[in-house]
């Protein structure tokens, strides 16, 4: 249940989070996206923000994790709409 009313539009700001500040050379991690989410005054955990990413892969969007000593996420490849 949404806390607050931004809360209704954490998926969307998700989405354009991750199509607007990553690709393959500039993947985010978990406490980064957190943290940008916030600035919308969106407060998430870092498992509700992992079935937001599932819910977004399942609606088409290319996200891709990183692994490494930590990891990160990104948008690997984008579709474009033609005029």
């Amino acid at each position: 249940m949404p806390t607050s009313p931004n809360q209704r539009t954490k998926l969307l700001y998700l989405r354009k989070i991750l199509l607007d500040k990553t690709d393959g050379q500039n993947p985010m991690t978990m406490p980064e996206i957190i943290s940008a989410l916030t600035t919308y005054d969106i407060h998430a955990e870092r498992k509700s923000i992992y079935n937001d990413m599932e819910i977004l892969r399942q609606f088409g969007l290319d996200i891709e994790a990183q692994r490494g000593r930590t990891t990160s996420y990104y948008i690997a490849q984008r579709q474009f709409e033609l005029p």
